[in-house]
């Protein structure tokens, strides 16, 4: 078995996987998130922030705009004003991936991260209208080198703004977009050259397409991002060889064993459910299985009636524990019994 560190690097490699299709979606914010990673980074270090933390905010910051691979590419890549309608859909990138990020247990602040980032310091942002100290502090670092970045680089509507512009800009929005001590803080560092070193270039932003990359990305695109973000359901999966494949390859390439289980969630035999209590017995599942389960493991509602299991360094004994675990825990907070749950084996 591998330890917890190489676990974890593991699922950082995910990670890279995922903002990598993200920036994929946009040729002109291709690294966004990772080059905004390491400005939080730095402004955090800065700020006196622990190595941990530091460590914290560097993921963080990269799945910030996770939720983006829900929005329309025709919205992302738009080369003029959005409409109102489509400055919602865009705001909405906020939820969705706060959505996503609170399936990463390992990664709490990964929620907030993606959630409170278009806070404003005056409480006129969004999704929640928090204000001042109200939005987290990692959602305040990640605002400035947000901006920073989106700023400081070629967008399809206009050329990368002069070192002038920005610093102007940045001081503008001290006290109303931003918190005046990551302005000051930051700007400190622009102005001083502190963010030349670090500006990854983009091979360092590319990720080595192996079969690791793969299996998640295929994971993620398969199941979740053009199923749960889109509204758009299944009624059932049934064409599983081409996951069992990625899994085996993986499985043998790290010398790791994944075990993928589908879990069905059935009403019993003579009862008639509603979709919205079948929903709720659904949700109630997979809050149990990350509740249950460990950091490692990936959970997606991927039908009306289905929730799939990645379990990472698993054997079939582990998985069958881990599954059994959640499902005891399941029957004793359901409201009722209305429902069975059956899983089978994809590898």
């Amino acid at each position: 078995m591998h330890s917890s560190e190489s676990i974890r690097n593991v699922f950082k490699q995910s990670m890279h996987a995922l903002v990598s299709a993200i920036d994929a979606k946009d040729s002109y914010t291709k690294g966004h998130s990772f080059r905004v990673s390491e400005y939080s980074v730095v402004l955090a270090q800065a700020l006196g922030w622990s190595s941990e933390m530091v460590d914290i905010v560097r993921y963080a910051a990269l799945m910030h705009d996770v939720g983006k691979i829900g929005v329309p590419d025709s919205v992302l890549n738009k080369g003029s004003h959005l409409s109102m309608v489509e400055f919602e859909i865009m705001k909405a990138h906020t939820t969705m991936g706060a959505e996503i990020t609170a399936k990463i247990s390992s990664f709490p602040d990964a929620l907030d991260a993606a959630r409170s980032h278009h806070e404003r310091y005056d409480g006129q942002g969004y999704p929640d209208g928090l204000k001042g100290e109200e939005i987290p502090e990692i959602a305040r670092i990640i605002a400035v080198a947000d901006t920073f970045d989106a700023m400081n680089s070629d967008r399809i509507y206009r050329v990368a703004l002069p070192k002038e512009k920005i610093v102007e800009e940045l001081r503008k929005g001290s006290g109303r977009q931003f918190d005046p001590r990551m302005v000051e803080t930051f700007l400190k560092i622009y102005e001083e050259g502190g963010l030349d070193g670090v500006i990854p270039t983009e091979e360092a932003n590319e990720i080595p397409e192996d079969e690791f990359t793969m299996v998640v990305r295929d994971f993620f695109d398969y199941f979740m991002l053009k199923t749960e973000f889109t509204g758009l359901w299944a009624e059932e999966y049934t064409d599983w060889d081409r996951i069992s494949q990625f899994v085996d390859s993986i499985a043998k390439k790290y010398d790791t064993k994944f075990k993928l289980s589908i879990i069905d969630v059935i009403p019993k035999a003579g009862v008639i459910v509603s979709d919205q209590h079948r929903a709720k017995a659904i949700d109630i599942l997979l809050k149990v299985l990350k509740q249950t389960g460990r950091p490692t493991d990936i959970y997606a509602q991927i039908s009306k009636k289905q929730v799939a299991a990645l379990y990472v360094d698993s054997t079939d004994e582990d998985a069958e524990k881990l599954r059994s675990d959640a499902l005891i825990y399941f029957y004793k907070i359901h409201e009722t019994l209305d429902f069975d749950i059956e899983h089978r084996e994809v590898n």
